[in-house]
């Protein structure tokens, strides 16, 4: 997926998401966005949101001088989804096809975003969990590629939403699958890092490597030879969230192996899937 226009706001609006986060002034925000303005102007075109996105995050941090000012909301969100786990695993349980009510509760938990939608409704999503289908759904070309799979590959996305991954880790195991969660090589936003999936006991569940680097979405040229050597064995991989997506969408080095789960919770994004604004998805890779 590649820049449009309209992915400027949602640029700027990352970045004050991010300086309210860090409890920045109304003054103090406004004066902080008007510095990294110039920067715009010198993005590529070519290049994915996800990946200007970071730029204009990178310069934030720099200003404000925090590694991580959402570490306090992302360790409160992983407590949040740790108290609903037990609920979640009863509604797979009670399942008659337990792995795709599985794919239910992970995308329920992509509606956690501090980034693009700070306003989130999580119970409305974990109502979708049972009240709600899929609106464009790949299951069953998933599901054909089981019985010669060995290996999958979960792309994290967010704090919180990791633990909704979590369960569906979980039934790729129960089915006999190796499993191998990704996590960020370091903060950005409120996505998740090696440091959430200790919290919420992941890495007791399954091997868990990081990217290799602190940049939104799946960066090739940027990753670790770990990451790489893991990606490309990967019989299939589970990209979760909208920067993952915009990364890998239609990439060749991605590959047809790939099935997206996220809310399309950007009009852009819902245009390139194909789906309404707002709905929720499993969609393969087109390439």
């Amino acid at each position: 997926m590649r820049v449009e226009a309209d992915c400027i706001p949602c640029y700027l609006k990352q970045g004050i998401s991010t300086l309210k986060v860090a409890g920045k002034s109304d003054l103090e925000i406004s004066e902080m966005i008007n510095s990294v303005l110039g920067v715009i102007p010198q993005m590529s075109l070519e290049a994915t949101p996800c990946y200007n996105s970071t730029v204009i995050l990178r310069k934030i941090y720099d200003i404000i001088g925090k590694i991580d000012p959402y570490k306090k909301a992302k360790e409160d969100w992983n407590n949040y989804a740790l108290k609903q786990y037990k609920e979640l695993i009863r509604i797979v349980e009670d399942s008659p096809n337990r792995l795709h009510k599985a794919f239910k509760v992970s995308v329920a938990g992509n509606i956690i975003d501090m980034g693009i939608t700070p306003d989130f409704d999580v119970d409305l999503a974990m109502g979708e969990i049972t009240g709600k289908e899929f609106d464009l759904d790949h299951f069953n070309q998933l599901e054909a590629m089981l019985d010669k799979a060995k290996n999958v590959l979960i792309l994290g996305d967010n704090s919180g939403e990791i633990v909704f991954d979590m369960v569906l880790a979980q039934e790729f195991k129960k089915i006999g699958l190796n499993v191998i969660y990704s996590v960020k090589g370091g903060p950005v936003l409120n996505d998740c890092t090696l440091e959430d999936a200790e919290q919420i006991g992941l890495t007791s569940v399954c091997e868990v490597v990081t990217t290799g680097n602190d940049l939104l979405g799946v960066v090739f040229e940027r990753s670790s030879e770990e990451f790489l050597n893991v990606f490309n064995k990967a019989d299939i991989i589970i990209s979760k969230g909208q920067a993952n997506f915009e990364s890998l969408e239609g990439n060749e080095m991605a590959g047809s192996n790939i099935f997206f789960v996220l809310r399309a919770k950007c009009p852009l994004v819902a245009k390139c899937l194909g789906v309404n604004f707002g709905d929720i998805v499993l969609k393969r890779n087109r390439s």
